[in-house]
């Protein structure tokens, strides 16, 4: 009696000695284990999120594109843009390859004699003007360019500047026709490199206002004009003439208002800072 129990007390403790090779299966059986238990918690969380009721779906109108009220306007500039780049292209092609021309020039427009233009500008381009009626007028065969011709030191006003020249010279009457009616002919280029070089830089850009102001203004508006401007000769010149000498009325009056503005601010400033004896 007394050996069998000490046997059986002796057993636990040989069962607790286990080898090296069983406590490492069984510590595979206790990661099985757990991952067994990872799967089936995933799998029921699965499950409960299938039971849950689907929401409904709300249909959502699409978006309308809203329309920009300047789409059009930004189109027709565009395709402004894109024409002009598109001729000035030309030009430039037209310069690399020595075809100057691209509409044939007929035999009797040809005149022995040249006629030089210039502007008071390193490079000036003259391309289509919109008349007294609204119509655009083209250059007879091509966009017609000045190149840089001279530079020279001039003083202007109280300082000295650098004032360059660009020249064109033509020697067929259709594009010396089309130079001398352009609404610019005698405003921001001449006829003569003397007339170019001689005149104000200043007095220049108040003609250029001015020639635009003009070039918008109807025949008969232009006509009334000069006579409350006080023009000499109305009923005796042309509407050509007319529109140039309102353009230098014009002018004139953009000098003046200029003038006045500057001694306006040199008195505020004299004002502001009075001298001192």
């Amino acid at each position: 009696m007394a050996i069998t129990e000490q046997a059986q007390a002796t057993q636990p403790a040989a069962q607790a000695k286990l080898s090296p090779a069983a406590i490492k299966a069984r510590k595979e059986a206790i990661e099985l284990q757990k991952k067994n238990e990872d799967l089936l918690q995933e799998l029921q969380e699965w499950k409960d999120k299938a039971a849950e009721p689907v929401p409904e779906k709300v249909l959502v109108a699409p978006v309308q594109p809203v329309a920009d009220p300047n789409a059009e306007m930004i189109s027709t500039l565009q395709v402004q843009v894109k024409l002009l780049s598109d001729q000035v292209a030309l030009s430039q092609s037209m310069q690399m390859t020595g075809k100057p021309i691209y509409k044939p020039v007929p035999a009797d427009d040809f005149q022995d004699e040249g006629v030089l233009f210039s502007c008071r500008k390193v490079f000036y381009v003259i391309g289509s003007y919109l008349d007294h009626k609204g119509m655009e007028v083209m250059p007879p065969y091509k966009l017609i360019t000045l190149h840089y011709a001279s530079s020279d030191r001039r003083k202007e006003g109280h300082e000295e500047a650098i004032v360059n020249s660009c020249t064109f010279t033509t020697h067929l009457k259709a594009e010396i026709e089309f130079l001398r009616n352009h609404p610019m002919y005698a405003v921001e280029f001449f006829e003569s490199l003397n007339a170019t070089m001689g005149a104000s830089g200043v007095y220049n850009e108040f003609r250029v206002k001015a020639a635009n102001q003009v070039i918008a203004m109807k025949d008969e508006s232009v006509i009334n004009t000069c006579y409350q401007k006080g023009v000499a000769h109305v009923d005796k010149m042309s509407i050509k003439d007319l529109r140039r000498s309102l353009t230098g009325v014009y002018a004139e009056e953009y000098i003046g208002e200029a003038k006045e503005l500057q001694s306006d601010l040199e008195r505020r400033r004299l004002v502001g800072h009075p001298a001192t004896e």
